[in-house]
């Protein structure tokens, strides 16, 4: 967008063809270099009321095409080209016919078609289908770490369950030193359960002290 089209705390945004000028230059930056102007910043709006207009990085350009640029993207909307003022410039006055131009850009994209692969676009190729495939790999060890913390919960579950029926033994002194390690294991393990929670029992249960 065109300075002129933010609103500010002094006027209010303004709407004609000279914005229109000014995002043909914005798009002959693209077309020149890949990417628009402060592509890659933040608050853009304070960068194009506040910064100099946007330039060419390269230094590869023509003048004609330099200066067109110019014309195009001056920041007070009563000095940037008109469309009849720009018909003239010699950016586009100059230009060679329609039918060579054609001709040139039909070469042009026979050569690029011809060109073979590169070595760094293979490359490319390559580390994203490992990306790819290392995330697949990231999604199923997460969906295992996930069915082990429900099996793991459940079998934490039953051994709370399996200590409730024991508790009334506990109440009761002569009766606490027959309960070992042991015999929890073989009280809570009677339980039927899949080998699965079998093993998650082994986990909840490991480390677990003797009463």
């Amino acid at each position: 967008m065109a300075p002129e089209a933010f609103r500010r705390r002094d006027r209010e945004p303004e709407f004609d063809t000279k914005c229109d000028i000014w995002s043909l230059g914005i798009t002959a930056i693209e077309m020149a270099e890949g990417k628009t102007p402060y592509a890659d910043q933040e608050l853009v709006s304070d960068l194009i009321i506040n910064n100099d207009s946007p330039r060419l990085i390269s230094r590869t350009w023509s003048q004609t095409f330099v200066s067109f640029l110019e014309s195009c993207l001056e920041k007070d909307p009563s000095r940037r080209w008109s469309v009849e003022e720009l018909l003239q410039h010699p950016f586009i006055a100059e230009l060679p016919p329609t039918k060579t131009i054609r001709a040139e850009i039909e070469e042009h994209l026979r050569a690029v078609q011809n060109r073979p692969a590169k070595q760094g676009l293979r490359a490319v190729r390559w580390a994203r289908e490992q990306l790819r495939r290392a995330r697949e790999q990231l999604r199923r060890a997460r969906e295992q770490l996930r069915r082990a913390r429900e099996q793991l919960r459940g079998a934490r579950e039953q051994l709370r369950q399996a200590m409730e029926h024991l508790r009334p033994c506990w109440a009761m002194e002569h009766l606490r030193p027959c309960w070992t390690m042991e015999h929890l294991r073989r009280a809570f393990c009677a339980i039927e359960t899949s080998p699965e929670q079998k093993e998650a029992q082994q986990m909840a249960l490991e480390g677990f002290a003797c009463v």
